[in-house]
């Protein structure tokens, strides 16, 4: 994704099989939505970020896919209090505690083509332009995320069905992503794994967002 101006807002949107959270229906503490499973690698990315652990898959972050890795040894999902695991020492492998933020976390999740549609970047480069995005099908806490860069403001969002999902997003401007940020992938325990980008035209691992129409007021928490 090219960021050629200033203006442009990138929002990251993460949608999960739950709840929708929208004026009429009140946000739900994330255990209502996913309940309090027993760790284990049955759980899908979301659904292990989302009950506040850590989720490790050994691939690169958001690697495109047709099939999910769910109950794979390519996958753990680790209690938020380990500090040690081969999967943080392992270039190999990515993991969800790189990231400072909640939702931004769920980069690390792949991106399934058979669940989330084949197209995960859009760019809407004048006023009023509009995409639409179609989920085939999730299960429970599968998550699809999509970049959407806009040159011409902020951008906008209007669900065709309120049930049976989360959407939750994160936004950045093009201002906040410094192009001598370094990349990279794999492994978190390098110290200056946070301060570094996961990929080009994306903010570091730590970064602070908040919500310029009032979507992402607690910052870090979502």
């Amino acid at each position: 994704m090219k960021i050629v101006a200033s203006a442009i807002l990138v929002a990251l949107f993460s949608a999960v099989n739950g709840r929708f959270l929208n004026a009429a229906n009140p946000a739900m503490p994330v255990a209502t939505t996913y309940g309090t499973a027993t760790l284990s690698n049955s759980m899908n990315c979301g659904q292990c970020i989302g009950l506040g652990n850590i989720y490790c898959i050994q691939k690169s972050e958001n690697v495109t896919a047709t099939t999910p890795m769910t109950g794979t040894s390519q996958q753990r999902c680790l209690a938020a209090t380990t500090t040690t695991d081969s999967a943080f020492t392992d270039a190999t492998w990515s993991c969800s505690n790189a990231f400072v933020d909640r939702v931004y976390a769920k980069y690390v999740c792949q991106f399934n083509t058979a669940q989330c549609g084949t197209q995960q970047f859009f760019n809407l480069t004048t006023a009023q332009n509009t995409s639409a995005i179609t989920i085939p099908s999730l299960t429970t806490g599968q998550t699809c995320m999509y970049k959407v860069a806009s040159q011409c403001g902020g951008t906008a969002f209007t669900p065709s069905q309120f049930s049976n999902f989360e959407i939750e997003y994160v936004e950045y401007r093009a201002a906040d992503v410094n192009p001598t940020n370094v990349i990279t992938t794999g492994s978190v325990t390098s110290p200056n794994r946070r301060v570094q980008a996961p990929m080009a035209h994306m903010p570091r691992r730590d970064h602070y967002f908040y919500g310029q129409a009032g979507g992402n007021n607690i910052a870090n928490a979502n």
